[in-house]
């Protein structure tokens, strides 16, 4: 049986909105004598906010090889973690 978290996993998750109307244009606070083209420019504006802070997706590494009936599977990695290096190549690295 395979367990872990769903691709759509987020733990941490915060969402916040806000909106307002301003009090400029015809029937409102300000301006409520401007002339109809001024009040279709300038009046009945809403500015709005929204803002999502949330952690980061689930990494998943796939084995890329038709190793089931179903198709691709999941790497299944046992070796030392503490593998590859940097190698220098004319100006760059890889």
């Amino acid at each position: 049986m395979n367990r872990g978290r769903s691709d759509w996993d987020r733990p941490h998750s915060f969402n916040a909105s806000a909106t307002d109307t301003v009090a400029l244009g015809r029937g409102k606070k300000f301006g409520g004598d401007m002339p109809q083209w001024l009040d279709s420019v300038a009046g009945g504006w809403e500015p709005g906010g929204l803002m999502i802070w949330q952690s980061g997706s689930v990494f998943t590494v796939g084995s890329a090889r038709a190793t089931t009936w179903g198709g691709a599977t999941w790497a299944n990695y046992t070796g030392s973690r503490n593998i590859g290096s940097v190698s220098r190549q004319g100006n760059g690295v890889s």
